[in-house]
Parts: C-alpha cells; structure tokens; sequence
C-alpha cells in the first residue's frame, strides 16, 4: 500500500467527529492506501508542532502524498516555520481545502510545488460512493476527479495555472511574501461563509491588490452562504464590473465546500474554452 500522512494545520478536530474521522481512515485504506496520522488531531497544538508534523512527511522519501483534514482559522501559524527548500525538493502534494488555501498557495510562492484543492473528507460524506470511485481513479492516473465543467459569463476562454481557492484565506496572505504571483493565471475563488457584503470587500481588496488585473482570467467556485441568499447572480454582476469587458470570467458548481466538490491543482495549468451555445466549458486541471 501507498503510505500517506494524515496532518492538520489549521484548528483541531471537533470531539463529534471522532467516529466520522475513524471512517475517513478506513476510505483511505479502501483506495489503497496507508494513512498514518501525526499525533492527535483533535487536541490543540502550537503551530511550531503542526509545522513540524508537516514538514516530518515532506522529508519523509516512504510517504508519497499528504493530506490535511483540517479547517478554520489558523493555518496560516504554521507558514513563518516551514521549510520551503525542503518541500521544494519534495516531490509529493498537499491535499486541502478551506483554510489550507493559504498553505497550498504558499507552497507554490515560496517552493513552486504544485499543491491539490481538495479535502479527503468528501470521502465520508453524502457523495461518498462517487467521490471514492473518482479518487480511486486519480489515484491510478485518470478518472473525473479532476476534469471541471464550468459555464462562461464573460469572454471565450482563459488558460494558465491556478492560483487561489477560499478568498477568505487567501487574502489572509496579502501583504506577505507567501501571496502567489497572481501574473498570466487562472485565479479561482470560492467560499462556504461569505455574504454580499463581504464578497464586495473581498472582490474589492483583490483589486485593490492589482489580481484582478493581472489574472487571466477569474473562475467562481460555490459560495455557499452567498447562494443560499440567493446573492449569487448579483455578485456575479459586480465581479464583472470590477474585471471590465475584456476580462474572461466564469463559473463553476464544482468547485467549493460541497460534498459534490471536485479536486484542482493549485500551480498547474487549466484550460476553459467555451465548447458551444449553452455548453458547459470542459478541462482537467491534471
């Protein structure tokens, strides 16, 4: 079996999902591989330890992938205690999404290591037996755990690697060395808490920032509260104020915190190119 470390950066696990995490290690080893996990995720610990439980799997050579199943808040600790030449040298993802926004888009700053949005979580959730079918293929090469559909509000097509993920945690590196050169790539967004409001701050500090003009292009992720509200279309209207006409922007349903969620690579290419009238774009983010 294929060994793997099982990390959490950000805050620790909620005591209620003890029983869901026990499961999550078994649907890892049901794809074939050998989770070992890096103490007690469900206790607090001081970012320089959830530094070090990282970096122990980045120079470990038997370990070939790592995933963190953490959210929240606090991800960000670890960043000032990494090893970047290490994991430079490494040649094995992170797996994480939400708040591992800022590490995997860090990651690709400071060691230009690709990293992949994604939390393993999904294979325990409402989707389960999809999300396993679809992992298991990555696993082996192929499949459409990374393939995206997504529809075209502005433009025809945008190609380039991807950078972003949560826009909350992203922005969380703004001002620092560990914000990604946004230059000639896709930059993606999405979020699970945003409303209209913050959507608007965020969207703004962004171009503020000078991403939004330098992207290639934006691709909207879910933004789960904001949709909920029923805010999305409206926001979809100011994002395209913001990027101006010549801009491409688009949207996809695939990418977020649902259970549904496909994985993207964060640092390798995408390519969308509007397929027809009414048609859904297509790519792998592979």
């Amino acid at each position: 079996m294929r060994r793997v470390g099982v990390v959490g950066c950000s805050d620790p696990l909620p005591e209620s999902r003890r029983a869901e995490f026990a499961r999550l290690l078994d649907a890892l080893r049901a794809a074939g591989l050998e989770p070992t996990v890096a103490g007690d995720l469900f206790a607090p610990a001081p970012p320089e330890r959830r530094a070090a439980a990282l970096m122990d799997y980045y120079c470990d050579p038997d370990v070939e992938m790592i995933f963190d199943v953490t959210g929240g808040d606090l991800a960000n600790e670890v960043l000032g205690r990494l090893d970047w030449s290490a994991i430079a040298r490494a040649d094995k993802p992170l797996w994480g999404y939400s708040d591992l926004t800022c590490v995997l888009n860090a990651i690709l700053a400071r060691a230009g290591r690709p990293s992949v949005l994604y939390t393993a979580w999904n294979l325990v959730r409402e989707d389960a037996a999809r999300q396993a079918r679809d992992f298991c293929a990555a696993l082996a090469g192929g499949g459409a755990l990374f393939r995206l559909k997504a529809a075209f509000v502005q433009g025809e097509r945008m190609a380039g690697e991807v950078v972003g993920g949560n826009v909350r945690c992203l922005l969380k590196l703004a001002g620092t060395p560990f914000f990604p050169d946004v230059r000639g790539r896709i930059l993606l967004l999405e979020s699970l808490s945003a409303d209209a409001r913050q959507f608007r701050a965020y969207t703004a500090q962004l171009a503020q920032m000078g991403a939004l003009d330098a992207a290639a292009g934006v691709l909207l992720g879910t933004f789960t509260k904001l949709e909920a509200q029923g805010g999305m279309e409206a926001a979809t209207a100011h994002m395209r104020r913001l990027l101006g006409a010549n801009k491409p922007l688009a949207r996809t349903r695939q990418v977020g915190h649902g259970a549904d969620s496909r994985a993207v690579w964060i640092g390798r290419p995408l390519r969308l190119e509007r397929a027809g009238e009414g048609e859904d774009a297509c790519a792998s983010s592979r």
